[in-house]
């Protein structure tokens, strides 16, 4: 039996959906009595809204799918194609139906509305939503180099904490301190002019020095600011660190951060030395290191790190990615590695830089990078993804200490 308890919250939730769903069904009723005088009774939106008026919420459904191709940029009817969807018992299709809501209206009220029916439908759906990934692109500029008079002594060594699968670190901006992702899968450092406001620096000039676009393929237009940024006893001075206008997640910490130097993850702490003296390659000269199995070597590509890893028997070339939370792929890269997509798959939410993105997640993929074998892992795979390569995240070596050796390209685990 079901605690009356659990019952009333389960009742008061679908109280507050009916509730709104009534409310907002009023405001695009007026919208369409003035309509539907002058449209034929074929307009499919109507036919909608008379279905739903009716509880008919199957033909709502049709009638709104319809509708939305007629008019594919009102969020209303989107939101109440989910709606009867839902109603019409047709939950999976429902869940994906408001987060289509969520992810091409993300500013509307019906994105609202969206996300408190997921709230009610499957709180776990939203509930690990993680930063996308950051691709830059319109030119080298972009992430910028950092100026003379860099600090890098012989060894800092700086403690992390894992936050929704991610290494949080203290960093200051020009001496403003806020928390930041560790994040070598960003091609720049990033930072929204959200938090600037909220350390109090100011907002850097109107020229564009370039885009991102991550997983959920959004493009944003990214100024720029030289600035001092210091981690732990590191700081790389006047570099450039790209600006967004709102960034709904803590600044990244991307890959021109660790560039000229080598890092060594310990347990919860980051270990970074300058080059030629990296902890991995003390026990070796710095230009021949033995490549026994716990040691990969990867290639930049881009200001991307590129290794060669194995998924599902098939060599595959991925993306080590110290931002992201799992491992990714899209379409086509699942299709190259043999992973397929079931019908009945687990949704898979992912907002960030690049807007919201929707996958799938797939269960039992074995993915073999050096002497480090995970089996039956539980990947994503995002149709709708923009990554020249797919993620390999922390879900595969979040466990494990490394070495990341920039004098020899290589990672060493240990």
């Amino acid at each position: 039996m079901v605690p009356y308890r659990t019952r009333l919250q389960a009742m008061a939730t679908k109280l507050a959906l009916t509730a709104m769903a009534s409310s907002l069904l009023l405001a695009l009723g007026f919208g369409l009595l003035s309509v539907s005088d002058q449209a034929s009774a074929a307009d499919a939106m109507h036919q909608g809204t008379v279905f739903f008026k009716a509880k008919d919420y199957g033909h709502a459904a049709a009638a709104y799918k319809v509708a939305m191709g007629q008019h594919p940029n009102d969020a209303t009817i989107a939101y109440y194609y989910a709606v009867s969807l839902q109603y019409s018992k047709q939950i999976q299709a429902a869940k994906l139906a408001y987060l289509d809501v969520l992810t091409k209206f993300p500013t509307s009220p019906s994105a609202s509305y969206a996300q408190a029916a997921l709230a009610g439908l499957d709180p776990s759906i939203l509930g690990g939503a993680a930063p996308t990934r950051l691709q830059t692109f319109r030119g080298s500029s972009v992430g910028g180099g950092s100026g003379n008079g860099d600090i890098i002594p012989s060894s800092s060594l700086v403690n992390f904490e894992r936050e929704n699968d991610h290494m949080m670190v203290d960093v200051a901006f020009n001496g403003r301190r806020t928390k930041a992702i560790f994040d070598t899968g960003a091609e720049t450092i990033l930072i929204g002019k959200n938090t600037l406001a909220q350390l109090g620096l100011p907002m850097p000039g109107p020229e564009i020095v370039g885009r991102s676009r991550g997983v959920g393929g959004k493009i944003e237009n990214l100024q720029g600011e030289y600035m001092d940024v210091t981690v732990g006893g590191v700081t790389r001075k006047h570099i450039l660190v790209c600006v967004q206008e709102n960034l709904e997640h803590a600044p990244l910490l991307g890959l021109p951060f660790v560039q000229g130097m080598n890092y060594a993850v310990e347990s919860n702490c980051i270990r970074f030395t300058p080059k030629n003296t990296a902890v991995a390659s003390s026990r070796s000269s710095s230009r021949s290191i033995s490549l026994d199995s716990r040691t990969v070597p990867f290639t930049i590509q881009g200001r991307s790190i590129i290794v060669n890893a194995q998924v599902n028997g098939r060599n595959i070339p991925m993306c080590f990615d110290t931002g992201a939370g799992g491992t990714l792929f899209s379409k086509a890269q699942a299709d190259a590695a043999g992973i397929r997509v079931p019908e009945n798959a687990e949704i898979m939410v992912g907002s960030g830089v690049g807007g919201t993105s929707i996958g799938s997640y797939v269960p039992g993929v074995s993915i073999r990078l050096g002497s480090v074998d995970k089996r039956d892992m539980k990947v994503g795979v995002d149709s709708t993804a923009t990554i020249p390569y797919p993620l390999l995240g922390r879900d595969f070596w979040g466990d494990l200490n490394y070495s990341f050796d920039n004098d020899n390209h290589t990672i060493r685990f240990n």
